[in-house]
């Protein structure tokens, strides 16, 4: 059984990483002396655990750089943890992004802890971090989660209804699937400093939409409501991380929170796929290479 996204101990160790960055950067700054983002004291150490094919190009960034996460810190304290940030956006009445929202609710619990005098109070301050993560997390935007009343159900079962479905279901992941991975994309546009390449990612956004809205639009047989319902999901969550992508220069902690949908999302979708090529062969239907279903027989 999948646990249920999110994975919290994922979200909290990259948030505990970047909570531990703007501890050291404040009291530096406190003491009058503000450690350069390449400190080693202020680096980022969080270990993603993630795990791929390496032979599928699309997971390449999950398997050369294991060091995203720090990329992801790097510009999350870069501007957008500054006080001043902020400041400015409740200013203009522009409404707070994820990080602004982490560090202001750091910053003003970490002003009220000096103004006490318990900065050097270890339980104190893990009781501000722990408020602090369960305020960003709740604050954060999660996926769309469908079920079966979002879907269309079809009482028919024959194996040519089940037949024509299964070519259906191909057929809009053949004319609609992106042809470039959204993390790679982001990973780029850090790793070379511009962010325009993240424009990239809204063909990607754009094809993850529409292989939803496409399936959703197919009849699913009765019997196999939940494995319909199930292979949406997993394409919503990989929406959901591709717009948590897209957002990286603006908004790095949504988008740290959404990269923790990444493989989740991978696995939802291939298991979702082997569920439905099993219902295939339990029902006796099968496709010839010319037909969209014989896609369901390259599913590894």
């Amino acid at each position: 059984m999948q646990r249920p996204y999110p994975y919290r101990s994922t979200i909290v160790i990259a948030i505990i990483c970047a909570l531990a960055i703007l501890f050291v950067a404040v009291y530096a700054k406190g003491r009058g002396t503000v450690p350069s983002r390449n400190d080693p004291a202020i680096s980022s150490t969080g270990n993603t655990n993630i795990q791929s094919d390496p032979n599928d190009e699309s997971n390449s960034i999950i398997n050369s750089d294991t060091n995203w996460k720090d990329q992801f810190m790097n510009v999350a304290t870069s501007t957008k943890t500054k006080p001043s940030t902020a400041i400015t956006a409740i200013a203009t009445a522009t409404p707070l992004t994820l990080t602004d929202a982490l560090g202001q609710t750091f910053f003003t619990n970490f002003a009220k802890l000096k103004q006490a005098n318990l900065t050097t109070d270890d339980q104190s301050v893990q009781s501000v971090i722990e408020q602090t993560i369960n305020n960003t997390v709740a604050a954060a935007s999660t996926p769309k989660t469908y079920s079966t009343l979002d879907i269309i159900i079809s009482p028919i079962t024959s194996p040519t209804s089940i037949h024509a479905y299964g070519n259906a279901v191909a057929l809009a992941f053949t004319n609609n699937a992106p042809r470039m991975d959204a993390m790679t994309i982001a990973s780029r546009a850090m790793d070379t400093n511009d962010m325009t390449i993240l424009k990239q990612i809204d063909p990607v956004i754009a094809s993850y939409d529409k292989m939803i809205k496409a399936i959703l639009a197919i009849p699913a047989p009765r019997v196999f409501s939940s494995g319909h319902v199930d292979l949406v999901n997993s394409l919503s969550l990989l929406l959901y991380v591709a717009r948590g992508l897209r957002n990286v220069d603006t908004d790095p902690m949504q988008t740290l929170v959404a990269v923790g949908g990444y493989q989740p999302a991978q696995v939802a979708l291939r298991d979702a796929l082997f569920t439905m090529r099993d219902y295939f062969n339990t029902n006796n239907v099968s496709f010839i290479n010319t037909e969209p279903g014989s896609f369901f027989g390259t599913v590894r």
